[in-house]
């Protein structure tokens, strides 16, 4: 049943009783698909790509969210010796982390930032901190000013903690972290592993840290349009991406994954939404 699901997937002919089974497939199906398609999707951050525009979008509503947590506390920011911000399921490019640090260098806290990128395929880390993605096109477009210093945000990749891990059981020798950031990965996990990283998030979060989440959410109808559109999409190489096991839930019921956390700021749109809430 579940093989017969993702072929449908993969032709865009999915029911709507298919719909509705998606976020109770079983968890390898979700982490072997997303694993085959993130490791050989090579042009998601190209401006023919054709979720780019989204991508942005969606990635800038996501810093808003950071750029209000940090107005709302910078007094404690500033007092830092060093902020600990981490990505889960960063993958090539690591775009949600540099949207954040577009922020903290808005209010001059980017030099004292240490990072951390964590995803189930190593090998979109590696490239990310050998700098091997359009870091300028996403400077561009992602509006980051004249002013902006390119040259520490590089410096500042390149000296990147990667780590390939499950966003479900993260590593213990991580440390507790000031920023902790999943941009749209949770969509790519069944319902009730989306709670196991919720709470996994809370867990590595410092109290008065910043949790922040953005993820995908279709009805059924616009969800058979997302899968024709990438019915025909390609890699460098020509050859078609694989589909990677998607299943969607509501903004609220989301935000209350987190028990020990309190919701800050939350923004709907179309096809996604981004909340952050700061730990108690």
């Amino acid at each position: 049943m579940q093989k017969e699901i993702i072929e449908k997937l993969n032709n865009a002919t999915i029911s709507k009783k298919e719909f509705k089974l998606l976020p109770y497939l079983d968890r390898k199906i979700y982490k072997e698909t997303a694993k085959k398609r993130f490791s050989s999707l090579d042009i998601h951050l190209d401006k023919k790509h054709i979720d780019w525009k989204i991508r942005i979008q969606a990635n800038n509503d996501f810093a808003l969210c950071l750029r209000h947590y940090i107005n709302k506390n910078l007094p404690y920011l500033k007092k830092l010796e060093e902020i600990k911000i981490i990505e889960l399921g960063s993958s090539l490019g690591a775009i949600t982390t540099l949207f954040a640090l577009r922020e903290l260098a808005r209010f001059n806290l980017l030099n004292k930032t240490k990072i951390w990128l964590l995803d189930i395929y190593k090998g979109g880390l590696i490239e990310t901190k050998k700098l091997n993605f359009n870091l300028d096109l996403i400077i561009k477009e992602g509006k980051f000013g004249k002013n902006f210093n390119t040259e520490l945000l590089k410096s500042k990749l390149k000296s990147a903690n990667v780590s390939e891990a499950d966003i479900l059981k993260l590593p213990k020798n991580l440390p507790q972290f000031d920023i902790v950031l999943s941009g749209f990965t949770h969509h790519h996990l069944n319902v009730s592993d989306k709670e196991l990283a919720c709470k996994e998030m809370e867990r590595i979060t410092k109290k008065k840290g910043f949790i922040g989440v953005g993820d995908l959410f279709f009805t059924y109808d616009k969800f058979i349009k997302w899968l024709k559109k990438h019915k025909g999409e390609r890699d460098k190489k020509g050859e078609r991406v694989p589909y990677a096991v998607e299943s969607f839930i509501p903004i609220l019921k989301h935000t209350l994954f987190f028990k020990k956390s309190k919701i800050q700021l939350k923004s709907v749109k179309d096809y996604y939404y981004v909340f952050y809430l700061r730990k108690n």
